[in-house]
């Protein structure tokens, strides 16, 4: 059955019986150990039983919050993962879900409701040691992040760590940095605060060994986009380390219409919404690195941002 026949909204009242929309067909899910309305009356005891006192207003307001991500949460758990529901009886798991539930009665914040969702999900679904590890690092790490130091690690991760395989001519390639990166610039302009913070949490560190500017990352990742001139030295232009500095990089040059370009003004000819991604990268990502920490939280936020679903194992 296809996530979008799910009718999840409903699942947790009925106690493990989905129905499938439009078909009226009844699927009988036996769930192993705990069923979704288990889950979401034990997560919300969890809750009452860690969250400190608070006066009624506030105690309200948080318990409300905590009713929302929890049918949420355990809807989604009915769409992906139905059968992972005995997890719940797992004391990391359980852990988990009161750092998530605790983080989000204080916020409130819809972002942040939504990429913690998608982290314990992942961590629900995860047989992988590595992968359980730097799960549970995310979800104690993502709520002393703000959205905009968020969506710097999804826009490093996904010029620097991703290809996408309809990027094949200058036309996609637009459509690519118009789908993928612009909607991660949208924010104020960084500062080095936001850099150290990061850097404080452990999800990146800066080399200058591996410097490499936008427009390097993406004749890389995208070489069929661009016409360059010289192809018989650009692998070697690009194997070398040093290349991808603004300075060095203009040694690779691009037909068009006649005339010989460099890679950047190439670029800021045919997609003129590039240059804020430009002045984004090359101002405060040419020089950082990801750590698995910072992949791992880049990629959640990328998936509920952008609705994409990703495969953790291909990093981690």
């Amino acid at each position: 059955m296809k996530e979008s026949e799910v009718n999840a909204s409903n699942a947790a009242e009925n106690n493990g019986v989905i129905v499938a929309e439009n078909t009226g067909t009844v699927v009988n899910n036996y769930y192993n150990g705990m069923s979704p309305r288990d889950a979401v009356q034990q997560s919300l005891v969890l809750f009452q039983a860690s969250f400190p006192s608070l006066e009624k207003v506030a105690a309200n307001i948080a318990r409300a919050r905590v009713d929302e991500i929890a049918n949420e949460l355990f809807a989604q758990i009915v769409q992906k993962c139905p059968n992972k529901f005995g997890r719940f009886s797992d004391p990391d798991i359980q852990c988990n879900l009161i750092e998530i539930e605790t983080a989000y009665a204080r916020s409130g914040k819809a972002e942040l409701k939504n990429t913690l969702s998608g982290l314990l999900i992942k961590r629900v679904q995860s047989d992988n040691d590595l992968e359980s590890i730097c799960l549970n690092e995310a979800i104690k790490l993502v709520p002393s992040l703000t959205s905009a130091q968020l969506d710097l690690l999804s826009f490093k991760f996904l010029v620097g760590y991703t290809h996408i395989n309809y990027v094949t001519d200058i036309n996609s390639l637009t459509q690519y940095m118009q789908t993928f990166l612009l909607p991660f610039v949208q924010h104020e302009e960084p500062s080095q605060k936001d850099m150290a913070h990061l850097t404080s949490f452990r999800c990146g560190q800066y080399s200058m060994m591996t410097s490499c500017a936008l427009g390097i990352a993406l004749v890389k990742n995208y070489r069929s986009a661009f016409n360059i001139t010289d192809s018989n030295n650009i692998d070697d232009l690009l194997k070398n380390p040093f290349m991808g500095t603004p300075d060095n990089y203009s040694k690779i040059k691009i037909m068009d219409n006649g005339n010989e370009v460099n890679i950047d003004q190439y670029i800021l000819l045919k997609v003129p919404i590039a240059s804020k991604i430009f002045h984004y990268y090359d101002n405060w990502l040419l020089n950082f690195d990801l750590t698995s920490l910072g992949i791992l939280i880049g990629a959640i936020n990328a998936e509920a941002k952008l609705g994409v679903k990703l495969d953790l194992s291909i990093w981690i």
